[in-house]
């Protein structure tokens, strides 16, 4: 529970750190992020966590400073006198020697590149293309979230929920991570997908190499070398090869790919399956629907399933299920379809 707990804690963090790097809060939201803080010490603590890591002295600013109505004219000594103010209280002095702290030894690190710091997320059915700051790009699958942590050592990724494809440019100085749950994949300049599932965290290499690792939980916002220390598990995933990484029990077991030029088909916006059952096609085309999809005929669970679907096309997918695989789909309502046989007795269901 206290695992969870920090979870949320910790993305709600992180989404208020995107607001206050992206534009000014209105004294709506200002006023908000106060009760949040005020709700619990730990709410406080890791947006503090966070903004010192991003260098982010909007909320390092707003940490220290307690909000105040804007005035429409200053004097010319304003902010002198604002400083004055600020250090009469034992807490604001301290939230003072933090911010020296915190950005000072920063001066050496890219500016342009320590301030692209964000998060970026996917509504289920959607998906993003997003260029980094280095040029690396990364294409979001459906109801996914990430944040990038970069500085002038690491080019660092945090992979919260969800399923992402990373095509990296090249720096043998600054190699690019992926921090998913247990997991941390290293790369220098190479192509590779990473899905963050409850027990598992599934790594697609389609160009180059990476080598993953098995680490302690990471957070966004976590230093090294919390976020660094390997339990040990390696390996070397290379092109055309496929991880799957046993977050409970901390074993990675590497496939090959049939073809190693295959792209995942949903790069390409297409659900593909070939042999898989329905159980594990409902649970695919969930992430893709709003739906709840149940299937109230045990024997249908292991009916193998072959076809390519375009994402998001829930209906055209039902109807190829109703006419060529024996399903009767039918809908309870908005929110609810159930699959049944066709020829089955669905009052003994």
């Amino acid at each position: 529970m206290k695992t969870n707990n920090t979870s949320i804690i910790n993305r709600q963090a992180c989404e208020w750190i995107a607001k206050l790097h992206e534009s000014e809060l209105s004294e709506v939201e200002r006023q908000e992020l106060k009760t949040w803080m005020a709700h619990s010490k730990d709410n406080a603590i890791e947006l503090r966590r966070m903004a010192q890591r991003w260098d982010d002295l909007n909320a390092l600013t707003l940490l220290a400073v307690p909000a105040e109505p804007k005035k429409v004219a200053r004097e010319p000594n304003a902010n002198r006198f604002s400083l004055a103010r600020m250090i009469t209280s034992t807490a604001a002095l301290a939230a003072i020697a933090l911010l020296v702290i915190t950005v000072w030894p920063q001066t050496s690190i890219d500016q342009n590149t320590a301030k692209e710091l964000r998060s970026y997320s996917t509504d289920i059915g959607e998906q993003r293309l997003i260029t980094l700051p280095d040029n690396s790009t990364v294409l979001l699958n459906t109801k996914s979230q990430f944040s990038i942590a970069y500085n002038a050592e690491f080019r660092d990724i945090y992979l919260i929920q969800g399923e992402a494809h990373f095509d990296v440019q090249s720096s043998t100085e600054r190699p690019f991570r992926v921090f998913a749950g247990k997991s941390k994949v290293r790369a220098v300049g190479t192509a590779f997908s990473v899905r963050l599932k409850k027990a598992t965290v599934d790594v697609t290499v389609t160009h180059g190499s990476v080598e993953i690792d098995s680490i302690r939980d990471s957070l966004v916002g976590t230093p090294a070398p919390l976020g660094d220390s390997i339990l040990g598990t390696r390996s070397i995933v290379s092109a055309g090869q496929s991880a799957e990484f046993d977050q409970v029990a901390g074993t990675i077991e590497t496939t090959s790919l049939p073809d190693v030029s295959l792209v995942p088909a949903w790069h390409h916006g297409k659900l593909k399956f070939t042999g898989e059952p329905l159980e594990q096609v409902v649970e695919e085309i969930s992430r893709y629907s709003p739906l709840s999809i149940v299937i109230l005929d045990s024997e249908l669970r292991s009916l193998r399933i072959g076809g390519l679907f375009d994402v998001g096309e829930t209906k055209k997918m039902f109807d190829a299920l109703e006419s060529g695989f024996g399903i009767k789909v039918v809908y309870i309502n908005s929110n609810l379809v159930h699959l049944t046989a066709t020829d089955a007795d669905t009052s003994k269901l």
